[in-house]
């Protein structure tokens, strides 16, 4: 897959804008444009395809765990320390073990939310009228 191809998966998966990936890239708008366009990164940027790496991870991981795309609030869930998925990776903390606990506190706040709404009578206008996708919890909380 070239670096294209995985970062407009990125931009489907996550619902990331350009700023999204270029702050989780470490590159300037423009650059990630030219990412997007087909131009491959520099071979010796060991960090930035480092990034490109975990953010292909992230998307096997959402695939394995079966969560529903887009995917989008996993970019602003938080984990214990207060840290964003993406703060995390723009700043290199970011590992496969966080992808995995982003993924699955992704995935048991959607299961929550289901049970939630389930127990709403169908026709409640609250359940109509709720968003459960764009409805986020820090990781740390669940």
């Amino acid at each position: 897959m070239t670096t294209a191809e995985l970062l407009l998966q990125v931009k489907k998966v996550l619902e990331a804008r350009i700023s999204d990936l270029s702050e989780m890239l470490g590159v300037s708008c423009s650059t990630a444009y030219f990412y997007l366009s087909g131009d491959e990164p520099p071979e010796s940027s060991a960090l930035l395809m480092k990034r490109v790496f975990l953010l292909q991870r992230t998307i096997e991981t959402i695939g394995k765990l079966g969560l529903p795309v887009p995917c989008s609030t996993i970019l602003k869930r938080s984990d214990g320390s207060g840290k964003t998925f993406k703060e995390l990776l723009a700043h290199d903390e970011l590992n496969d073990e966080r992808i995995q606990t982003f993924c699955q506190g992704e995935l048991q706040q959607r299961e929550l939310t289901k049970q939630r709404l389930s127990a709403i009578p169908a026709s409640s206008s609250h359940r109509k009228s709720f968003n459960h996708e764009a409805f986020s919890v820090p990781a740390h909380l669940i």
